[in-house]
């Protein structure tokens, strides 16, 4: 049975994500068509250009994520983005991760990618729109997905600006409903609630704005499915983020890489929960 497969906006969710693809693989479950915002676009970008769940995982962990997020100028930069600064639009300008995404991706381009294909959701700030990208460079669109305002840079495009698809769609199924092709759409969310109480952090603050966001758009999709005739099977991995910690700490990279670990095996195993027509 076709099924689309689409991976939500969840910070610093690419573990979870990762092993949710690798799950299915070993299922023998392909999607035709992929679709992802935020982290969820990272590794959807990924999977579309060919690699495996396992392949994705390795060069996760090759990728020294955590140096993405120390730049020098950063701290001046993040007062400046929140006094109003104009033109200062996040701490980070994100060199590392540009030169990590054209290394994954080089000059590939959506439109070009067909088995499966993929879209890439982004949030227009020029135009106050959300986009579930389906044309140009797969590295500029992934990089600009991730742009969580304040942290990374509004990314320029062809001269708009655009930041963190999960701010305007982060489960980005829309483009599928009433697809006749595609009678099943998969979509794996990562769930940071665990009903504790903590202080609340930054990163905390954009995950439940982003669940906010994808509850009321997944209430009007809930109704527009019924009205198609396609099913929409969620399947939630409940994990919280990796500690990022600090750069040269070694204690601190040893447990990131042992939270990336966890994480990866639990998107791994909720794999295990999919059910469709043609697997029972």
């Amino acid at each position: 049975m076709p099924f689309a497969l689409c991976l939500n906006s969840s910070f610093l969710g690419v573990f979870a994500h990762a092993g949710f693809v690798a799950g299915l693989e070993e299922r023998a479950l392909r999607p035709r068509q992929l679709a992802g915002a935020s982290a969820g676009a990272v590794i959807a970008a990924l999977a579309a250009t060919g690699r495996s769940g396992r392949e994705i995982f390795a060069l996760l962990r090759a990728a020294d994520l955590r140096s993405l997020f120390f730049e020098a100028g950063a701290p001046l930069r993040a007062a400046g983005a929140a006094l109003g600064v104009r033109g200062v639009t996040g701490a980070l300008r994100a060199p590392r991760a540009e030169k990590l995404m054209r290394d994954w991706f080089g000059e590939a381009r959506l439109e070009e990618l067909h088995d499966p294909t993929l879209r890439i959701a982004v949030t227009n700030v020029t135009t106050a729109r959300g986009l579930a990208a389906d044309h140009g460079k797969v590295w500029e669109y992934v990089l600009a997905s991730c742009a969580v305002p304040g942290v990374f840079a509004a990314r320029e495009i062809d001269g708009q600006r655009y930041v963190d698809g999960g701010f305007a769609d982060p489960e980005p199924i829309g483009a599928w409903l009433g697809d006749a092709a595609i009678p099943e759409i998969l979509l794996h969310r990562i769930d940071r609630r665990d009903g504790r109480v903590r202080p609340p952090t930054l990163g905390w603050i954009v995950d439940q704005g982003r669940v906010a966001m994808g509850a009321q758009l997944a209430e009007a999709r809930a109704a527009l499915l019924r009205h198609t005739g396609q099913r929409l099977q969620i399947v939630e991995t409940r994990t919280r983020p990796p500690r990022i910690g600090w750069p040269l700490s070694a204690r601190d990279r040893a447990r990131f890489e042992a939270d990336a670990e966890d994480r990866f095996e639990a998107g791994r195993r909720s794999a295990a929960q999919v059910s469709l027509p043609s697997t029972g």
